[in-house]
């Protein structure tokens, strides 16, 4: 799974009872540590959960130390069982990357040449290995012969030998990278799955026998519990009893009772995975990714390489035809597959269809459609993107090859000399389409110059009225990024003349020091308690890479420490500068993975913002009061003061 050591110290402990627990921190606290390193304080072991004593082993102990001292402990206190589960753990986890994968590795790297190559100039490779590894042979063999070579490496020269991997064959690697993520994250999912889903279960499995007997069997339940579950008259009240036991469990009891579950009503399971959020992506756009995915061939030969699909699969759907053909029968192979699965092939969709796929995920992610908003979008902010817009040939290529634009409506914008011309012409001719085309148009926009039209969308959502006065405050850039500023009541004291205000720099930034900020991303209002709450960090982390929100740079910065706390802070410094609809989706995965943690906040969000509405209920005479003995600015059309 590729788990760190203190990963694997976590779930290690985690599966001791509390009693056992105690002991093994006692032992803690007495034990005679090796001289070149610093015992744990005592004050330090008080209280902690297995997490934090398996995060101070790590720190003072390191690894290779902190996992001989977990062993011996585990020992003494007669836990010999999960001893053993830690000793086949931790020899996992100490073994590198190109040691895990070998086998993957072996068939997978073709640059076999190159690799040795630059191992060679690299001083790691001596000019015999070299010439033994590149004998003839084919790229498996080659390969079989560089193993042998560097079988008894140390890490430091293995890390060479991975980075040279990479250098020359990144597809493999990154291949093996997500499998690893996906392992870990789907342990995430299970451990919330069942409390995610509880009225389902209750509802929908009809025969709770098996899965009591196996929990059992498993010593997940006691003899006691078991009794008391299996007594219960119908499976409805079965199921709910096991689903409060379950509920008070750690999370390696509650991933293995989903583990159990899966196995015994494996379709249920795949229909709630699928159904989590309304189904997987290419379900959801089913008819138009049929319709609108051209590029069909190179995605089913990634699928076969990747190992989804078989050669008879692979030469049925590439049998001659239309794309539309094509897309049909690769539905109907991956029609049964499971969600990672589905994912993949959402991957190699965007890879070799990335408009098509950009566009859908536009249309899904757009939570003003409902109002409208996109199909007024170019009416309301006309004259920014004359304004703004310095690039107009490609939109209007666009539209054009979308048949929105007749190839003599495209002539005519053309022939005007200056962007602001052709863009001008352009809002003129799709002020007269029906509402379908004009949503088009913004969607084409959108996607072309995603950041200014992020910022027009922002600024109208959160100030509707600066936005429709066209004041010069909202193009000036004063705005924070993702920060508003609650003028409306302001405005309307002030005689609703804020477009006739001089509007210098110092009087604008004085209203703005006294307006209340309201608009700061939810990610940004909760960024501690998001650092410090939020476990699942991997799984955010990889569904992040594949939205292209990070690289595969970013991916590695953030995962390399091991506290939770520790990615997040790593995450927050990347992401800091996303737009509005970015964090968005950042806020999204969140929600995702660590569904508990944003229902909390949301709770504490709504109850504060309903005592904030009393208070200001309760103050609003004399708030307006203060506001207009603060405000005297000078209207500049009638003088007056306001």
């Amino acid at each position: 799974m590729g788990l760190t050591l203190q990963e694997v110290l976590v779930r290690a402990l985690k599966k001791l009872e509390e009693s056992s627990l105690q002991k093994f921190i006692e032992k803690l606290r007495v034990l005679e540590v090796r001289r070149q390193y610093t015992k744990i304080p005592k004050d330090e072991l008080t209280g902690k959960d297995p997490e934090h004593i398996a995060g101070l082993i790590s720190t003072y102990y390191r690894d290779g130390y902190g996992a001989e001292v977990t062993l011996d402990i585990l020992q003494d206190i007669n836990e010999k069982k999960i001893r053993e589960e830690l000793q086949q753990d931790v020899m996992e986890a100490r073994r590198h990357f190109i040691d895990r994968h070998r086998a993957d590795l072996i068939n997978g790297i073709k640059a076999v040449g190159q690799v040795a190559d630059d191992l060679y100039r690299k001083g790691v490779l001596k000019k015999k290995e070299r010439n033994y590894i590149t004998r003839p042979g084919n790229p498996e063999e080659k390969m079989r012969r560089l193993y042998e070579s560097i079988r008894d490496w140390d890490d430091r020269d293995k890390d060479e030998v991975y980075q040279t991997f990479y250098e020359y064959n990144p597809r493999v690697i990154i291949d093996l990278k997500m499998q690893e993520a996906e392992s870990q994250l789907e342990e995430g999912l299970g451990v919330t799955f069942i409390d995610h889903h509880r009225s389902d279960l209750i509802r929908r499995i009809t025969d709770v026998d098996p899965v009591l007997r196996d929990l059992r069997d498993q010593k997940l339940l006691t003899q006691e519990q078991y009794d008391d579950v299996v007594k219960k008259p119908t499976n409805r009240d079965k199921m709910r009893e096991l689903c409060d036991v379950i509920s008070h469990w750690e999370d390696a009891g509650k991933y293995k009772a989903y583990i159990t579950l899966r196995r015994l009503n494996e379709q249920l399971i795949k229909d709630l995975q699928r159904n989590d959020t309304g189904g997987h992506f290419i379900d959801r756009h089913r008819e138009d990714l049929i319709h609108r995915i051209t590029n069909v061939d190179p995605v089913v030969y990634d699928l076969y390489r990747k190992g989804l699909l078989t050669v008879e699969e692979r030469d049925n759907i590439m049998r001659p035809g239309h794309p539309e053909e094509k897309m049909r029968r690769l539905y109907e192979s991956i029609r049964d597959w499971d969600y990672w699965d589905k994912e993949e092939v959402s991957n190699s969709l965007c890879k070799y269809n990335p408009r098509v796929i950009d566009d859908l995920k536009i249309l899904e992610d757009e939570p003003q459609l409902e109002e409208g908003l996109g199909v007024s979008f170019i009416d309301r902010h006309r004259s920014d993107l004359i304004r703004e817009i310095t690039d107009v040939d490609p939109v209007l290529r666009d539209l054009r090859d979308q048949k929105l634009l007749t190839q003599e409506q495209y002539d005519d914008v053309m022939e005007k000399t200056t962007n602001r011309e052709k863009m001008r012409e352009l809002c003129d001719v799709i002020s007269h389409w029906e509402d379908a085309g004009k949503y088009k148009a913004y969607i084409t926009l959108r996607r072309l110059n995603k950041h200014l039209i992020t910022d027009l969308e922002r600024n109208y959502t959160f100030f509707p009225h600066l936005a429709k006065t066209g004041s010069p405050l909202r193009t000036k850039g004063l705005w924070g990024t993702g920060t508003s500023y609650d003028f409306e009541n302001h405005l309307e004291q002030a005689g609703g003349c804020l477009s006739a205000w001089d509007s210098d720099t110092e009087t604008i930034m004085e209203l703005m020091r006294r307006c209340p900020t309201t608009g700061v991303h939810f990610i940004d209002r909760h960024r501690e308690d998001l650092i410090h709450r939020i476990k699942a960090v991997d799984p955010v982390v990889y569904d992040l890479y594949c939205k292209d929100l990070l690289t595969v740079e970013e991916w590695d910065y953030i995962r390399r420490p091991r506290e939770p706390e520790d990615k997040m802070r790593r995450l927050y410094e990347i992401i800091r500068k996303l737009h509005y609809g970015d964090k968005e989706e950042v806020y999204r995965t969140f929600y995702k993975h660590n569904p508990r943690v944003i229902d909390d906040l949301k709770i504490q969000e709504d109850e504060s913002q309903l005592e904030e509405e009393e208070s200001q209920k309760r103050d609003q005479l004399q708030m307006s009061a203060a506001w207009m003995a603060v405000d005297n600015l000078n209207c500049k059309l009638c003088g007056k003061v306001q």
